[in-house]
Parts: structure tokens; C-alpha cells; sequence
């Protein structure tokens, strides 16, 4: 056997592990970014109700946020009581008061991965009747879910939690 012989043996013994390796990092690469699967299921629970004409449930009610979110949204409940205020008289999700369930869509328009178990998710919700709106949710993965940290709107530009705070610092008559 000649050298080139040898030589050619060799880098070919040589390049399959490392095709291997390539191919595994490949992979593995591809699998860190963010379960595109597990974000649309999260956004069919943020988003389904709208498209059910029987579920009464208010946003703020439902167990899509996280825990310390829950905790906030509790508190404002407790310091609003009764009244009627910028947050609690129209649906989160939809900017809306009044959707047409049967054409109401929410459609994953971008996910940005922040680290840590941190997206960042643009949502594009159609109400019906041509009305449409732009969305941020910034999600975080707690309890093995993706939760609801944060949500910016039009409505909302600094985000849903800045308006919670906003509203505990005001005073209420109950």
C-alpha cells in the first residue's frame, strides 16, 4: 500500500467521527432553542377561551401567569374590590370588551429566546370585525409550564404588571 494510500485511509478514518460530531452538535444546537410545540400549546391555553362563546372567565382569573403574578393579581383584586377600573373592564388577551368567537384567532408571530427559560413571544390576535392587535408575552418556564410574566399591548405599553402596580399605589373606595 502506497502512502497516498495510507494517507487517504487515515483522513478518511479521521473524518467520519468528526461528520458525527458535527452532525450530533448540530442537533444538540437546534434542540436548546426555544420547544416552538410547547409555546404554541401555552398560547392555545392563553388564547383558546376567546374562541368558546360559553367561558365567562376573566382573564386575570385564569392560571396562565406565574405564581408571582397570581400573588399580584390576587392583591389588586383584594385593593380594587368592587370598582371599576382601567384594568378590570376589558379582556387582557384581547384589548376587548366585546370578540367574535367564531373568527377570533391569536397567531404566533415571533419567539425570542431570553435565557434562562425566558421567550419572548409576538402574538397577532384577530377579535373579528377586522379589528386586529399586536402583542409581547414575555413567558418564563416555572413548574415544568410556560407561564406568563409579563404582557404588552397597545392598551398596555409598559406592560401588565407596571399597570397592577399602578392601580395597588391608587386609593379605592371599598
Amino acid at each position: 500500500m502506497g502512502v497516498e494510500a495510507l494517507i487517504g485511509n487515515s483522513l478518511l478514518r479521521l473524518s467520519l467521527p468528526l461528520a458525527a460530531l458535527a452532525a450530533s452538535t448540530a442537533c444538540t444546537a437546534k434542540a436548546e432553542g426555544p420547544p416552538v410545540a410547547e409555546i404554541d400549546a401555552t398560547l392555545d391555553r392563553i388564547y383558546g377561551h376567546y374562541a368558546r362563546e360559553d367561558d365567562p372567565v376573566a382573564d386575570w382569573e385564569t392560571s396562565v401567569f406565574t405564581a408571582a403574578n397570581r400573588k399580584l393579581i390576587s392583591d389588586w383584586q383584594d385593593h380594587i374590590g368592587d370598582e371599576l377600573t382601567g384594568l378590570n373592564d376589558y379582556g387582557w388577551f384581547c384589548e376587548c370588551q366585546d370578540w367574535d368567537a367564531k373568527a377570533f384567532r391569536a397567531e404566533r408571530r415571533s419567539i425570542r429566546d431570553l435565557g434562562k427559560g425566558r421567550v419572548e413571544v409576538g402574538v397577532r390576535v384577530s377579535i373579528g370585525w377586522d379589528a386586529v392587535r399586536n402583542q409581547r408575552l414575555v413567558l418564563v418556564r416555572e413548574d415544568g409550564q410556560w407561564m406568563v410574566e409579563d404582557l404588552f399591548t397597545r392598551s398596555e405599553p409598559g406592560g401588565i404588571r407596571k399597570s397592577l402596580h399602578r392601580e395597588l399605589a391608587e386609593k379605592f373606595s371599598n
